[in-house]
């Protein structure tokens, strides 16, 4: 066998070693599947006092809110998916703490709250309704939530909108302050 012959033998194994690997690593990509939990720093509110109780809905607000998903899915792939490999995006909790409740001004005013939010890239209101609150003190208050529902669309953007609502049950005298915590679970295909 001549050097010549056995520089081609040679050269071919290797382009065909490295056309497998190339194949295998498109396999591999097109297979990787992450479910990251998001959870978000807590939206911070402010509620005055309110001093009459009617039928409308007593509570309103409004608060932009800026959250880089794409950052936030290359640091949990390793940067290996990004915001266009969203495949599925379920909240998993919302929760609602009054870092200053007292006996007379707690959640046990509220009849309820709801708290909806949309996106840059999907301006359609996602809800979330409390029901009744029950009419005991309480400092905390976990907003049943739909697990089953596909939020993927909200999550193709980074700035999004928080509204706050709410109908009262009895008038609160002080200023409560409130952290909403929401929860989520990305899924990514690669």
């Amino acid at each position: 066998m001549t050097k010549k012959n056995l520089f081609f033998k040679i050269t071919v194994l290797f382009a065909v070693i490295f056309s497998f690997g190339i194949q295998s690593c498109t396999k591999l990509g097109n297979n990787l599947h992450f479910t990251l939990k998001l959870q978000p720093p807590a939206l911070s509110i402010t509620i005055p006092p309110i001093p009459v109780v009617d039928s409308t809905n007593a509570i309103r607000g409004s608060t932009p809110y800026y959250f880089n998903v794409d950052s936030f899915i290359k640091a949990g792939t390793g940067n290996l998916l990004s915001i266009n490999n969203i495949t599925n995006v379920k909240i998993t909790a919302c929760n609602f703490n009054f870092t200053n409740a007292t006996t007379p001004n707690n959640w046990a005013n509220f009849q309820n709250v709801n708290i909806s939010f949309h996106s840059d890239a999907n301006t359609s209101d996602f809800l979330i309704n409390s029901g009744t609150i029950p009419d005991i003190f309480q400092s905390t208050l976990a907003l049943p939530v739909d697990t089953t529902a596909d939020l993927s669309s909200y999550f193709k953007g980074n700035n999004f909108n928080y509204s706050i609502g709410g109908k009262m049950r009895r008038i609160t005298t002080d200023t409560l302050k409130c952290n909403i915590q929401l929860s989520f679970s990305v899924t990514v295909n690669g």
